[in-house]
């Protein structure tokens, strides 16, 4: 459970994830029009494309020391988290996880809560997680979420898990 009084975001701290989510739709060749679950599968696509490239051992060593992808995270993370914003209505808030507060995203409700960077995080640092941005979206979409009460904040990052992994699926794509 997370912090139950979580706070708003600054003028400054909304300006800083207006930038990094105008740099993020750059990057992934999109528009803040275009609908969220396309916007979420090109992020997915450019996740995957990232871990292929990271798990190559002598590059994926090169791009750990000196390509770290804090802005990429940054970028994603706030990209992600604005199409669940836009097609669940969540708000975008702080809210403390491991005892520091970090931006958030939050149902309605306060129910549930997400930590955007960290999940993009855990899935562009090693060890990556399997890369779950498409499932964790369509879950969300779904209303496929563990039941908890109105301002229970429960930590939604990261729980949806494949049930095969993408990569090990006969006829996955890769980017």
């Amino acid at each position: 459970m997370i912090e139950r009084s979580p706070r708003n975001l600054s003028d400054s701290q909304s300006a800083a994830l207006s930038a990094s989510l105008a740099n993020g739709l750059r990057r992934l060749n999109m528009r803040p029009t275009d609908p969220p679950a396309a916007i979420v599968q090109a992020i997915d696509d450019l996740v995957e494309s990232e871990q292929i490239e990271r798990e190559k051992y002598l590059k994926g060593l090169y791009l750990l020391m000196f390509k770290k992808p804090v802005t990429l995270v940054a970028e994603v993370g706030a990209v992600w988290g604005e199409q669940v914003v836009r097609e669940l209505s969540w708000a975008w808030q702080f809210a403390v996880r491991a005892e520091k507060p970090e931006l958030a995203i939050a149902e309605p409700t306060r129910a549930h809560v997400i930590f955007p960077e960290w999940y993009v995080a855990r899935m562009l640092r090693p060890p990556y997680d399997d890369n779950t941005l498409m499932l964790t979206f369509n879950m969300l979409r779904e209303n496929r979420s563990p039941s908890a009460a109105p301002g229970a904040m429960e930590d939604l990052t990261g729980r949806a898990r494949h049930v095969v992994p993408k990569r090990l699926r006969p006829g996955y794509r890769r980017a």
